[in-house]
């Protein structure tokens, strides 16, 4: 609905089909390998795990390799589909998270292994009272 939105609103020059069929592909890894975080997991064993998780999936199906080719192209944010998507995906997940620190539903100060806590900028906005989700 972010792409849909995002597209409307700013006249994107993408292709919205093709958009949001890579972006609930995209997902499809997630659904096996559970939705890992950088805290979890490294980028590059992410992409691994969620890589051989969606080959196998589409593994049996008549057009898999189309679809396995549209979940490749999101990775590779080549084509302005590919990084619109990729930037949609990181925009919900920055205003879930902003969300998530209104409501206090989890203390981002209490997280273990943010690194993102030790950039000097961020520590000073938080020195200074400012909150994760008006950063």
């Amino acid at each position: 609905m972010l792409a849909i939105a995002m597209k409307s609103e700013y006249q994107y020059d993408v292709d919205i089909k093709k958009v949001i069929f890579m972006l609930a592909i995209h997902e499809l890894g997630e659904t096996v390998i559970g939705d890992l975080t950088q805290f979890q997991i490294s980028t590059e064993k992410k992409e691994k795990s969620e890589h051989e998780a969606v080959h196998k999936i589409l593994g049996d199906l008549l057009d898999g390799n189309q679809i396995e080719e549209l979940f490749l192209e999101f990775d590779s944010h080549n084509t302005p589909e590919a990084m619109f998507d990729y930037q949609c995906d990181k925009l919900e997940c920055d205003l879930q998270s902003k969300l998530y620190d209104e409501e206090g539903c989890v203390d981002l100060n209490k997280q273990d292994g943010n690194n993102i806590m030790e950039n000097v900028r961020v520590q000073e906005l938080l020195k200074t009272g400012v909150s994760w989700s008006t950063m």
